[in-house]
């Protein structure tokens, strides 16, 4: 159930419509390791508007340029620098974050098309999977050692008897 749950969330890095709470936490943790994410800029997503309680932070927390996003019961919502909302509320995280962006900041980031944006998906599922073991722990999913995993699991309903003699349990 932990596998099926990690996945799900991998999942929801590369489309929106897959995407769950996991993948939005693994998004926003991992907005700053992108080779082209501004020094300065950060992220805070807050609750319900953008004047409520902080909920989370993404990207570099000295970051001087500040972008806000509210989750709220619709989905995300985006906003400028005065406070006025941008677009519609989407349940796309990474979608959001990126029309809170500047032009420049889009173009830096090669965000400009479609196609843009698929390949930065495609970055922070690659950087996800190179650190699967830190996003376990993100995530409070446990993470077990190759060696401390059980062999594969097979079906113990049923009980196999040896066919040498000396081996039989009920020889007398």
């Amino acid at each position: 159930s932990h596998d099926l749950r990690l996945n799900r969330a991998y999942e929801g890095l590369y489309m929106d419509a897959c995407a769950n709470a996991d993948s939005d936490r693994i998004t926003l943790h991992l907005l700053r390791l992108l080779p082209a994410w501004p020094m300065n800029l950060r992220i805070d997503i807050r609750e319900r508007d953008n004047e409520g309680r902080l909920l989370k932070t993404a990207g570099h927390l000295v970051g001087s340029s500040r972008k806000t996003v509210a989750q709220t019961n619709r989905g995300y919502q985006a906003y400028d620098a005065q406070g006025n909302p941008l677009g519609q509320p989407s349940n796309g995280l990474l979608r959001v974050i990126l029309s809170t962006l500047s032009a420049s900041e889009q173009t830096l980031l090669g965000v400009t098309d479609e196609a843009g944006i698929t390949e930065l998906r495609h970055q922070l599922a690659e950087i996800a999977l190179a650190r699967r073991v830190e996003i376990k722990g993100l995530l409070d999913i446990p993470h077990l050692q190759p060696w401390m995993q059980p062999a594969m699991g097979l079906d113990r309903s049923f009980l196999v008897y040896p066919l040498w003699p000396r081996f039989w349990p009920f020889s007398g």
